[in-house]
């Protein structure tokens, strides 16, 4: 399975419109958010719902994130780090491989950004727009450009996502 098509298994990133070839920002220098920490289930589903889709994200360093999505049986690991690009927050993410395969360097689409709030308990995660920023730019260096662009405009970030901890 193609890492495109394993992303696609994925509502908690919406990534299946917001893959890139490449990070927006590669430094692992924020800290982490431990708010974010713990076991995730989407809003409206009963915790012993079985197959569902959980989330599960554990601290890997002082920067970084190991995310384990897991939905009907099937498994994808992600690498993630908090960014700051020109005072916006976000969050990225690195597909590093499923149940099948590890992801491999050359692989396409290995990496989204998220943004996220915390509030009463709940997790919503916004996916980055990928009708302002192309996903088919070609580095990183174009890439932050066309974020430094539209970093103002209201729909950066769009497709909320809501999730509660299990």
């Amino acid at each position: 399975m193609t890492p495109r098509a394993l992303l696609a298994l994925i509502p908690l990133l919406v990534v299946t419109a917001c893959t890139y070839d490449v990070p927006l920002v590669a430094d692992h220098a924020v800290p982490i958010d431990s708010a974010l920490l713990g076991r995730w289930i989407p809003e409206g589903e009963a915790a012993a719902d079985a197959g569902g889709e959980r989330i599960t994200v554990l601290r890997a360093s002082e920067t970084d994130y190991l995310v384990h999505h897991e939905d009907d049986g099937s498994s994808l690991y992600f690498l993630a780090w908090r960014i700051e690009l020109d005072g916006v927050a976000a969050l990225q993410l690195e597909v590093i491989g499923s149940d099948q395969r590890p992801a491999g360097a050359s692989d396409p689409d290995r990496f989204s950004v998220v943004t996220y709030r915390i509030a009463d308990g709940a997790l919503e995660v916004l996916e980055l727009n990928t009708r302002l920023i192309d996903k088919d730019l070609p580095g990183t260096g174009a890439l932050q450009e066309a974020f430094r662009a539209h970093r103002d405009h209201p729909e950066l970030f769009t497709a909320p996502t809501r999730y509660r901890k299990a």
